[in-house]
């Protein structure tokens, strides 16, 4: 794919990512130097199914480390259609927390026959998840900046 294309009902590029899934793995480091994990992988289903997923690690040290997707505190995270995850992942052990998010929903493609449909949707490509997982690691960086703030703040108060 030359040109960034992020949500498509072109045939080809299903098929094209199909036969050549993406499957890539981050390391950022935010200004504090948490280190933050951020994937993206294919589900393939089948020979003629497949979505993307996204997912962002956070350390120990992050405030939002061991909340689970479904409650308010991760409500404010941004992810295509809701965060559908919450845990750990078992090639970082327990010192990363991760949420993520599917491509899989209604109203996402996940198969040829969706896309040829009378009323199709659309397929959600690898940069589509790419930019959702950027989008979920910046707020997660922000979250934990605005806390290592406010410690920083309390910490000079009771000097």
């Amino acid at each position: 794919m030359t040109n960034k294309v992020l949500e498509t009902t072109d045939v080809k590029i299903f098929e094209d990512e199909l036969a050549n899934p993406h499957n890539r793995t981050w390391v950022k480091v935010n200004g504090l130097n948490h280190i933050y994990i951020l994937k993206v992988r294919s589900n393939i289903i089948s020979e003629k199914m497949m979505f993307y997923c996204g997912y962002v690690g956070v350390p120990k040290s992050h405030p939002y480390f061991g909340v689970e997707y479904d409650t308010p505190d991760s409500f404010s995270i941004p992810a295509h259609c809701g965060l559908t995850y919450s845990s750990y992942m078992d090639e970082y052990d327990r010192d990363y927390w991760f949420f993520g998010f599917d491509c899989g929903h209604g109203g996402d493609s996940s198969s040829v026959e969706d896309l040829s449909s009378e009323n199709p949707c659309t397929f959600k490509t690898f940069e589509f998840a790419k930019d959702g997982v950027f989008s979920m690691y910046e707020h997660l960086a922000q979250v934990d900046s605005d806390e290592f703030i406010v410690k920083a703040i309390k910490k000079e108060r009771e000097r």
